[in-house]
């Protein structure tokens, strides 16, 4: 809006300072008055000028600059304007959380009815009506939400246990993190990962993950040349399948780091009220086909744990015809008609993720056709080695436990598993260390009873983690003195 000189065009601006940073500090000061003096429709406009200014030049705006979309959005309830509220939060939108999308689309509801209230109709009539459309949502299709740049909220990487699934634990995401502070999911790539070997290297074999291959970009640079195309054109939808969901879905996340594409995520999840809801997440260089939410471009579309779509979609479109098309809610048909036309885009890659042991609906299989499915393995020993290594770098209490027995007696355990094994064992560890005011390290027992609770009951490996504690119960036994037997006994 304004020239990146306008700051310091006058003696006028002497005073807050010259160039971008004064006009900013004017635009607050400003905005700050208007809203002591009662004006807050003007502070609107002055705290979202102070955000332009603020974030002009920069494609990721800092802090500051977004907490002057804050105020806008404050001032803008304040003046009890639902206009400016939409248009204050349509700029927001994209840096808030999802918890923060939700509070802020009660209060621009609340404010509608605050208004409807003034024209005569009661609170209890228009919740009534509400609850009706909510119903209807629910029958024909469920909900559907969408967000832009909103990757980091409920993503693969967002899970203490996924942050254990990466090389490098500085770059994974604390869950104490606020979801603000993330960037993408999907910024880390095979490198990151842990135990993936096998699976990578079948990917490397399909062309992806090879961007540091010289010799690979000249032979994609002589395909061009030949053949006319210069993206490597995506011809079927990858399903990706694991034991344990969790790590199909974090192979998936590093996959497309690798491609490196604008990327749009959509998964199941639930309202507080317990109804599923089919949310769709676009990162910020992400630019929507016009008239549609299309690609335009290259890009990735990402199906996340799509055996557990029960609802919206494949309830209620047994069959793909247009009357049970007719049936579902917009935002129903839109998810539908995206994935469609993301399956016929050779330009746009679509990866999916479900269970090993899950049964796509017939609905699914037919939409994604055709389908390319890609089982992770549970890790082989080398990879179990490398899993356990990590785990050694993650919690130092674990590097006194013999990393040969671990890696044997965690055969057929999937890395998420192990993770979450080693992270319990740790846990109660440092339970009993607070209770006890004295170190209690990891032991052989702690950490080979959770294992345990992996394997399956008829696996050798449980009966030889079953032993092994039958084993160390006795020599902790042998090692008592009387004095302490009689005192265990007195407690």
């Amino acid at each position: 809006m304004f020239g990146k000189g306008a700051g310091a065009d006058g003696p006028s601006n002497q005073g807050a300072g010259s160039g971008k940073g004064g006009l900013v500090r004017r635009f607050e000061a400003m905005a700050r008055e208007a809203e002591k003096a009662g004006r807050f429709d003007r502070a609107v406009h002055l705290y979202v000028l102070a955000f332009e200014e603020s974030a002009a030049g920069s494609q990721h705006p800092d802090a500051r600059a977004i907490e002057f979309l804050h105020k806008a959005w404050d001032a803008a309830c304040n003046a009890k304007e639902r206009a400016l509220a939409e248009y204050v939060f349509e700029r927001l939108e994209p840096y808030c959380s999802s918890d923060e999308v939700a509070r802020h689309a009660e209060e621009l509801q609340q404010m509608t009815l605050d208004k409807l209230e003034e024209f005569g109709l009661s609170r209890e009539s228009l919740k009534d009506m509400a609850d009706m459309v909510a119903d209807d949502f629910t029958h024909f299709g469920g909900l559907f939400q969408i967000s832009s740049d909103a990757l980091a909220a409920k993503s693969p990487s967002s899970e203490d246990s996924s942050k254990e699934g990466l090389a490098k634990p500085e770059g994974a995401v604390s869950s104490k993190q606020s979801e603000n502070d993330l960037q993408s999911p999907y910024s880390y790539t095979y490198k990151d990962l842990v135990g993936y070997g096998r699976a990578i290297e079948h990917m490397r074999m399909r062309g992806v993950g090879l961007d540091d291959d010289p010799h690979f970009a000249e032979f994609l640079k002589m395909l061009s040349r030949r053949h006319g195309i210069h993206n490597t054109p995506s011809v079927e939808t990858t399903l990706f399948r694991s034991f344990a969901r969790e790590d199909a879905n974090r192979f998936m996340a590093a996959t497309v780091g690798e491609l490196g594409y604008p990327t749009v995520r959509m998964f199941m999840d639930e309202t507080p009220q317990g109804i599923p809801v089919l949310c769709l997440n676009a990162t910020s260089d992400m630019r929507p086909r016009s008239g549609g939410r299309g690609f335009e471009g290259p890009g990735v579309l990402v199906l996340e744990d799509i055996d557990l779509w029960g609802a919206p979609l494949a309830d209620l479109a047994d069959e793909y015809d247009s009357f049970s098309f007719a049936q579902l809610s917009r935002g129903a048909r839109e998810a539908i008609m995206l994935i469609r036309s993301a399956v016929e885009n050779p330009e746009v890659v679509v990866l999916a993720s479900s269970a090993e042991d899950s049964q796509l609906e017939e609905f699914f299989l037919e939409l994604l056709d055709p389908i390319y499915v890609f089982d992770i393995d549970v890790p082989d020993e080398a990879e179990r080695s490398e899993v356990w290594k990590h785990v050694a770098s993650l919690y130092p209490s674990l590097r006194f436990i013999e990393r040969s027995d671990l890696v044997r007696l965690s055969a057929h355990m999937s890395r998420e598993d192990i993770y979450l094994a080693s992270r319990e064992a740790v846990e109660q560890a440092y339970g009993e260390s607070v209770s006890k005011r004295v170190f209690v390290p990891v032991t052989r027992g702690n950490i080979y009873d959770k294992v345990a609770a992996y394997q399956p009951l008829d696996s050798k490996e449980y009966h030889e983690l079953e032993e092994a504690a039958v084993e160390e119960f006795r020599n902790d036994i042998d090692g008592l003195k009387p004095d302490d037997i009689e005192a265990r006994g007195n407690k």
